[in-house]
């Protein structure tokens, strides 16, 4: 054994050692031992009451067995037979004509000091009925007394009787053989036909008023302090239990049950204050809880101990505590109390005797060091805890025998008992939650490990997806593969198997930071029809073949206080879902307003749910597909935002709805936090009109920015940094005042967020493109979101780029910066385009032009005037087009067209034809400049030179799905198919003609340049422009 085990079992052993040593000197101290009865007579005159308190009234009582009588019985046959018996003693133990059962009258005579005063007696336990008679009157009784069974009623709870002693003696004027001193005759009536023994089995105390009632104060606090004590530790360590079954193991749970039993043991024996309370309302049944607690609380005792260590109670002992416990219980509950209280004593002792085994198990067990689940300094704690256990009730026999004078010792031994049992639970669950504290740490660390690693795991798979992603995009654009459906298939299910996984290792790092609360929120004011618009455009292009309307009923003006970029986030999702749970149908969003949330209804019309998916739908507790993840996050992202996503069945059963609650917006909108992190924006008032209408900057700058933001802090931020930056500055706050500032002024760039009230950003975007190219006007869009969709939705809308918010000063200055080098480097670039166009105005052109003028000078004089006109006008229409423009109308370019025609028929005559077939509608739209007339140019000069025939160009006009489409047809030698090829293909030869043309068409989104041609027969050249 270690020195820690050795030491505290001599610390145990002194104190028993102490104990017993207490007992013994208390039990040979005979100094204080009061007077005993002899033959019915007790002398206490020289026993003074008031100093020495309460006596017990022991020794030999007069007795009549099987015979009830009254004390005027005794007056008047002083003859009758009696006998004397120990008090307290059952009647079994003796070995006179008293029965265990049956009736009997007891008779005390008692000498006092004759002082005048106010007495009591103490009545503790009489078995099973009792009256009292006190100097010939009837002061208490309990129970019925009868020497006949069925008018017999028992009842031994504790009493106490007070009477007045006035010292005069009636017994001694009554009995004339009687010594006259005498002055106190007690006279006791007992029935018993149930328990196995009847009799006196307790110390009758006598003394002062004060005395017996103090007394009697004093053993009911101590029961019914100890039962509490113990009712509360059983609580106690229930609730230990109940609260943290998965940590800790059940010996809270089975010492709870233990201390509850043993509390109403308690409040069942020693002042049998159950018994008190509540036998006039349950009568017998009293009894029946009173003997089963008392034998039962064996069971939760033995699982007790066994669940701290098996080797202190075997199994095979074990076992016996139940075979023997159980029969007994059901005993107690079916039969009267005659039957069951026969064999109890047996049943007491036999728990007795467990206690003693594990007690001697577990010194064993110290010593030799198995501790089992205890370590050593619980298994000696458990062992004092045993031992004060079994002291306890070798006490209280030795203290019921008049051999301890003071119940001091039996409080410590039964307090000594809870304190170091309720040690040992604590220094077990300190243990306990020692451990698990480590394992939580563990798992923490671990937790934290795997999560890094998702983190950087995802980052590292975007790359490689995007890769995926990319490359079977652009392969689906290949030509070839038109011709190849299966492998244009399955490229295609690569793309979406990619997209889906990128969604996938998105939705892992934000569960991760939604787990781990981190997560980044920034709450502003929001349209929520807006956000559902650009969601609904973003799914247009995924719904494939699919025959799904979506419809927005959300009303104008609806505005929600929440993070944008995770409201889109959780809509997405919704919508997904929704999606991939349909084939044909509609998916509609509606909502309304109620108090301070706003209800957003997203439902579809496809099968409904049961409700055990409605149930599991935003569980963690399952394998969750990428679909169920998005959900879940949503679920989580909503109630970040102090929301609520509910899903249920459609009032007709017919589909899915989702139910999204989100507060309202309002200029006072303050949200609880939530979340880890929170960033606001500052709330600015947006009715401040005067800080609006004065935050244009226009001091004759080289470029000017236009930003269009609904948020006036967004606004100011960046148009303090474009001021510094020495830019032109126009601000707009809705997309009518975005148009205007437009019409107004020539901006160079311009910053449009993708929300706006009342309108998207990405609508904003298509309108502006309608007027505007990339060039002339480039666009970064600002966008809370980080989803690709979002961006790439804006992209194909004409953004130029994009920029994430909330933006940093530094990289939007960089991006702007970049996008006015671009307009700057196309303008340089145009007007070196332009200036080499017109140095193609070859000179032998104008060589022969101007010989043709001549010689018509000479033959027709009107002739050459009308050339000479002609030419001019072709001269003024190249050199006045803007070298810093690329544009020109249909109408201008037809105009140079015409002149040039003019002058080569005045060379060639009836050779050259060109036929015009030209909406008017469109003449005013805009088209590259000298996109027509290289065209013809070429026509004719290849086909006078090549056909003897001439050449006839068919110029065609038209508009097809808001394209403009111009042909150029010609009659002369075609262009073989090779040198198409080659004079299209990337790095071919350059040059005014149609390369040139193809070039600066093809820089133009969403146009066409296409060429048709068939040798000696014909040449077609067909351009599709987007309508300017």
């Amino acid at each position: 054994m270690t020195k820690i085990t050795k030491d505290t079992i001599k610390i145990i052993s002194i104190l028993c050692f102490l104990i017993l040593g207490f007992m013994i000197m208390n039990i040979n101290s005979q100094e204080s031992r009061p007077p005993l009865a002899v033959d019915g007579y007790i002398d206490l005159s020289n026993y003074k009451l008031s100093e020495n308190g309460v006596i017990n009234l022991d020794g030999r009582w007069q007795v009549y067995p099987n015979k009830l009588l009254e004390p005027i019985d005794l007056i008047s046959d002083y003859s009758l037979e009696k006998e004397t018996i120990n008090v307290p003693e059952l009647w079994r133990e003796n070995k006179n004509k008293l029965k265990g059962k049956g009736v009997a009258t007891y008779r005390l005579l008692i000498k006092t000091d004759k002082k005048p005063q106010l007495l009591g007696i103490k009545l503790e336990n009489i078995k099973m009925a009792s009256k009292v008679y006190i100097n010939g009157r009837l002061l208490n009784q309990r129970g019925v007394i009868s020497s006949k069974v069925k008018q017999y009623k028992a009842n031994n709870s504790p009493y106490t009787i007070f009477f007045y002693n006035e010292g005069n003696s009636r017994v001694a004027t009554e009995y004339k053989k009687m010594p006259r001193e005498y002055d106190i005759e007690l006279v006791i009536q007992v029935a018993n036909y149930d328990y196995i023994n009847g009799g006196i089995s307790n110390s009758i105390s006598f003394g002062t008023a004060n005395a017996i009632e103090n007394m009697v104060d004093m053993q009911n606090a101590l029961d019914i302090s100890g039962a509490v004590i113990l009712m509360l530790f059983g609580v106690y360590h229930l609730a230990i239990y109940a609260l943290g079954k998965y940590l800790i193991d059940k010996s809270f749970l089975y010492n709870g049950l233990f201390f509850i039993m043993l509390s109403i043991c308690v409040l069942a024996n020693n002042e049998r204050i159950l018994l008190q309370v509540l036998y006039n309302d349950l009568g017998y049944v009293v009894y029946k809880l009173q003997h089963f607690f008392s034998i039962a609380v064996i069971i939760p005792f033995a699982l007790f101990v066994r669940s701290m260590n098996r080797a202190f109670l075997s199994d095979r002992v074990n076992k016996l505590v139940y075979f023997i416990t159980i029969p007994y219980l059901l005993l107690v509950t079916v039969t009267p109390l005659s039957i069951y209280s026969s064999v109890k004593l047996f049943f007491l002792s036999f728990n007795q005797i467990i206690i003693l085994i594990v007690l001697i198990n577990s010194i064993r067990c110290v010593y030799k060091k198995d501790y089992g689940t205890l370590d050593e300094k619980s298994s000696i704690l458990f062992l004092a805890s045993m031992l004060c256990l079994l002291v306890f009730p070798i006490l209280s026999i030795v203290y019921n025998n008049n051999m301890l004078g003071d119940s001091i010792f039996l409080a410590f031994s039964f307090l000594g008992f809870i304190i170091f049992t309720a040690i040992l639970l604590a220094y077990r669950f300190a243990a306990t939650y020692r451990n698990s504290a480590k394992l939580s740490e563990d798992l923490i660390k671990s937790e934290k490990i795997r999560d890094e690693f998702m983190v950087k795991t995802s980052h590292e798979l975007k790359t490689p997806i995007y890769g995926i992603i990319n490359i079977s995009h652009s392969l689906m654009q290949r030509e070839f593969l038109n011709n190849m459906p299966a492998e244009k298939k399955d490229i295609m299910l690569i793309n979406k198997a990619a997209s889906r996984m990128s969604k996938l290792v998105g939705d892992i790092s934000d569960f991760i930071t939604l787990k781990d609360g981190k997560l980044r929120v920034e709450f502003n004011k929001v349209d929520l029809r807006i956000c559902i618009d650009i969601v609904f455009g973003t799914f247009k292009y995924l719904i494939d073949k699919k025959r799904i309307d979506l419809i927005n009923e959300v009303k104008e003006n609806t505005f929600i206080y929440a993070d944008e970029d995770r409201i889109r986030q959780i809509l997405y999702n919704l919508v997904e879902s929704c999606v991939n749970s349909i084939e044909d149908g509609y998916i509609k969003a509606t909502s309304n307003t109620f108090n301070d949330s706003t209800y957003i209804n997203l439902e579809h019309n496809g099968e409904g749910l049961s409700e055990d998916e409605i149930e599991d739908i935003f569980s963690e507790q399952k394998n969750l597909s990428s679909l169920e993840l998005g959900l879940l996050i949503s679920k989580q992202l909503a109630e970040v935002m102090n929301g609520v996503l509910e899903v249920s069945n459609t009032k007709k059963n017919s589909g899915v709805q989702f139910i999204l609650h989100i507060p309202t917006y309002k200029e006072s909108a303050k949200v609880n936090q939530r979340q880890k992190i929170l960033i606001r924006k500052p709330i600015i008032k947006d009715e401040d009109e005067d800080i609006k209408n004065n935050l244009d900057v226009l001091e004759g700058h080289d470029f000017t920015i236009l930003i269009v933001d609904d948020e006036l802090s967004n606004i100011y931020v960046a148009r303090n940094a474009f001021i510094a930056e020495g830019y032109n500055v126009l601000t707009a706050f809705s997309a009518e005042e975005a148009f205007k500032k437009l019409l107004d002024n020539s901006a160079d760039v311009m910053i449009l967020d993708i929300m706006l009230s009342g309108v998207s950003g990405i609508e904003i975007c298509r309108k502006v493109r309608e007027n505007y190219n990339l060039i002339e006007l480039p666009i970064l869009i600002t966008t809370a979101s980080h989803k690709s969709d979002d961006i790439l939705l804006g992209l194909e809308a004409g953004a130029n780029d994009y920029l994430e918010k909330p933006f940093n000063e530094r990289e939007v200055k960089a991006r702007v910066r970049t996008l006015i080098n671009m307009k700057k480097s196309v303008r340089e670039a145009l007007s070196s385009e332009m200036a080499f166009l017109h140095a193609q105005i070859k000179p032998h052109f104008l060589f022969n032009a101007l010989s043709t003028i001549m010689s018509f000078c000479y033959t027709d004089g009107e002739k050459a005037a009308s050339l000479i006109a002609q030419f001019s006008k072709y001269l003024r229409t190249v050199f006045d087009i803007d070298k810093d423009s690329i544009f020109t109308t249909i109408y201008n370019e037809l105009d140079l067209v015409e002149a040039y025609v003019a002058i080569e028929k005045a060379r060639f005559g009836e050779l050259v034809s060109v036929k015009y077939d030209v909406d008017e509608k469109l003449t005013n739209c805009m088209i590259p400049s000298l996109t027509i007339q290289p065209l013809v140019e070429n026509s004719i000069k290849h086909g006078i030179y090549n056909k003897e025939d001439g050449v006839t160009i068919n110029i065609k006009i038209n508009e097809e799905q808001d394209k403009v489409i111009i042909e150029v047809l010609d009659t002369g030698v075609g262009i073989e198919k090779e040198k198409i090829e080659e004079l299209l293909k990337d790095g071919g030869k350059k040059g005014v003609g149609i390369r040139n043309v193809y070039d600066r068409i093809k820089s133009i989104k969403g146009s066409e340049f296409n060429i048709e041609s068939e040798e000696d027969r014909y040449t077609k050249v067909k351009i599709k422009l987007p309508r300017m």
